[in-house]
């Protein structure tokens, strides 16, 4: 063996043993050797972008905690993170969030009881310089790997391992859920993340309070509930769907309700989105409505689709021909080459596409061209 190699080996050696002796000192482990798992709860209330359950992952691995899946755990690790931007005034730049602050809590809890609660806090101060082509996000990630999280994880493994008594009965779905439950009735800092974590768990008993999250007065929990129950096909969730549709003040909730409406083939949601294209006197959402039976591509749509090429407000015809080209019905073709010459029935370029959609052919904003080919094709 050459001397590198020698020194490589030893190396390794020195590196094995180091973290060996790291897991024996701090790793959780019950009476026997075994090995003690948490379920893992961040909840936070600021953007992931710039701080999210991976920060929290890396540090905690460090601390040979492991995590684990919902029904093969011994207890419930709750990482409750605030951040808030340290602001500094600088020359040329004016105001930049160039520092950041971070609080938060970590409870270990079993079902009914919390066993152990600390809290934690870091800091980085905005420089006293910064580069003028610099751009700036709050350094939250920073703050937090400077807090004193680690240090209250161990302490919380020393307290683990004086009571391993008390971890005797493995942590449920209903254990999260009940949790988590509650938490939406808590601190409104972390509502959004509350609701965003019911989401990940597969179990139709989160469905009623995700609903009741659609009403809550901060519109990023609402956009979280709506994120939360996309996919879902259950009677319990058209209806408030179609409420917040009708009564949110907030376009990007409504927004998000139409995606997720566009994805349940419900023949309840398609009757209830033709009885709103029919009848409603609210031209968006008459244009809403149809939006949304092209998404879903109910072919019984197809003949108020068609009437809707006629309605007064440009946004309902223009959503009702988008709707008609992803049906690609060719009973729209003549309403729609009749539209390039009609001031009351006129869509524009929007009329092309869904023409290029439904025929296959181009002809560009030329009436004249577009009426020659359908006369030539049309169904005898």
């Amino acid at each position: 063996m050459t001397v590198i190699k020698r020194c490589v080996f030893i190396s390794f050696l020195v590196s094995l043993g180091a973290f060996v002796y790291f897991l024996n000192g701090h790793a959780l482990s019950q009476p026997g050797g075994k090995q003690f798992k948490v379920y893992l709860l961040v909840l936070q209330d600021f953007d992931e972008r710039y701080f999210g359950g991976a920060c929290v992952r890396t540090e905690l691995a460090e601390t040979g905690l492991d995590i684990g899946e919902d029904e093969d755990c011994d207890g419930i690790l709750v990482v409750k993170v605030i951040g808030r931007a340290l602001t500094a005034e600088y020359e040329r730049r004016g105001p930049v969030p160039s520092g950041a602050s971070i609080t938060g809590k970590i409870l270990l809890k079993i079902p009914n009881t919390i066993v152990c609660k600390k809290s934690f806090r870091g800091i980085v101060d905005p420089p006293f310089r910064i580069n003028f082509w610099s751009t700036f996000s709050p350094p939250f990630v920073e703050a937090f790997e400077k807090s004193n999280f680690k240090e209250k994880i161990l302490e919380i493994v020393r307290e683990v391992q004086d009571k391993p008594n008390k971890f005797t009965k493995k942590v449920k779905k209903s254990d999260i859920l009940e949790f988590l439950i509650a938490e939406l009735e808590g601190d409104a800092a972390i509502r959004k993340s509350v609701v965003m974590e019911l989401g990940k768990i597969k179990d139709d008993r989160k469905i009623e309070p995700l609903v009741a999250a659609l009403g809550d007065r901060d519109a990023l929990v609402r956009k979280s509930a709506v994120s939360a129950l996309l996919g879902i096909e259950d009677e319990r969730v058209i209806k408030p769907f179609f409420i917040t549709l009708l009564n949110d003040e907030d376009l990007g909730v409504r927004n998000m309700v139409i995606e997720a409406l566009g994805k349940i083939k419900s023949s309840r949601v398609s009757g209830l989105l033709i009885e709103l294209l029919k009848s409603n006197k609210d031209a968006n959402v008459r244009g809403t409505a149809a939006q949304i039976l092209g998404e879903i591509g109910d072919n019984r749509a197809a003949d108020l689709l068609i009437s809707a090429l006629s309605d007064e407000d440009w946004f309902a015809r223009k959503e009702a021909a988008k709707a008609l080209g992803k049906l690609k019905d060719s009973r729209a073709i003549e309403p729609l080459i009749a539209s390039f010459e009609d001031e009351k029935r006129y869509l524009g370029r929007d009329a092309i596409e869904v023409l290029r959609k439904i025929t296959g052919k181009d002809f560009g904003d030329d009436p004249k061209k577009w009426q020659e080919w359908w006369e030539k094709n049309k169904p005898k």
